[in-house]
């Protein structure tokens, strides 16, 4: 395990990251992305999770798919599947804000979902305030993780030194762009790829952010 004492940015996913997996945000998204494909774009309901699969191995997210193969408003779309009732589901968290505010750097969001979403999120979350700044997908162009260019517009966004940052993220995929960035890399929740070594951090949960602390 690197030596942690050089990071002074900590660079967090936000979906299924800084709230536990069961949470059904992203169920309730990902249930209208499809709601939009077959209302808007008159996918058959049978054929909508084998193009979303399509989408996500070739593009990154169903969203740049559509919007390569459709041509489709991004704004709109992101407006239809983040209209939710985030009251309902989610609740101030004031155990990981007290963690957050322990941690000594700048506390970055960097996420494929948009900037609305995330600030109704981090507001539910009670956690907004930690939080130098948000990268939505707005502010990649639409480009998602784990894509090496989604990255590189992060980077420039942001103008972090990656050697002196780390990316909390859920996914291991994701994982993987940011270590060829040269940037620490800390797996959280989804224990699938736990003996494979190629991460710096596993993190049982959220909580166990105090492990990247010591």
């Amino acid at each position: 395990m690197k030596n942690n004492g050089h990071i002074r940015n900590f660079v967090f996913d936000l979906d299924e990251t800084l709230y536990p997996p069961e949470i059904p945000v992203m169920k309730i998204v990902s249930d209208k992305i499809n709601d939009y494909m077959n209302k808007f774009l008159h996918f058959e309901w049978q054929e909508i999770a084998n193009m979303r699969n399509f989408y996500k191995n070739h593009y990154g997210t169903t969203l740049y798919g559509l919007m390569k193969e459709f041509n489709i408003n991004a704004d709109e779309f992101l407006y239809y599947v983040h209209n939710i009732n985030y009251k309902d589901i989610l609740k101030k968290d004031n155990e990981l804000s007290d963690k957050l505010a322990q941690i000594k750097g700048e506390l970055f969001i960097y996420t494929n979902a948009s900037r609305n979403h995330a600030i109704n999120v981090l507001n539910y979350l009670g956690l907004i305030e930690h939080f130098k700044n948000i990268i939505s997908i707005e502010d990649t162009n639409y480009i998602p993780k784990p894509t090496v260019s989604g990255f590189r517009k992060f980077i420039e966004k942001t103008g972090i030194n990656c050697s002196e940052s780390i990316l909390i993220d859920n996914s291991y995929v994701n994982l993987q762009t940011a270590k060829k960035s040269h940037m620490q890399t800390a797996l959280v929740w989804d224990d699938c790829f736990i003996n494979n070594k190629n991460f710096d951090y596993y993190l049982e949960t959220i909580y166990s952010i105090d492990k990247l602390l010591n």
